[in-house]
């Protein structure tokens, strides 16, 4: 497969998955505990953050949600369910942990 070829693949593959994104409602983040406690564990507070389209910028990371119970960092970008969806579920809250620790961010 040409390099070019496989660039298309990975970005129509990359568009997909941006289709999935769901803006984060500020307002209603800012009153779950738990994203208090994951701001607060990166070492940001809520006057750091910014909500800018379909993401969060948290500084050197953004953080975008997908409906799907899934968490993924790359690069820079951290992608989990909505923050509901992650207080509801030990596994997933466990997993979030164990990733942002992995990649010291």
């Amino acid at each position: 497969m040409s390099g070019s070829t496989k660039d298309n693949i990975q970005d129509a593959a990359t568009g997909k998955e941006q289709e999935k994104i769901t803006p984060p409602d500020f307002t209603q983040l800012k009153k779950q505990p738990l994203f208090h406690d994951i701001i607060q564990s990166i070492g940001l507070s809520l006057g750091e953050i910014g909500a800018s389209g379909d993401h969060l910028d948290l500084g050197l990371l953004r953080w975008q949600f997908s409906p799907e119970a899934r968490l993924k960092l790359t690069g820079k970008t951290l992608i989990t369910p909505p923050i509901e969806t992650l207080a509801a579920s030990s596994k997933l809250k466990r997993q979030l942990w164990q990733l942002l620790q992995e990649h010291s961010v």
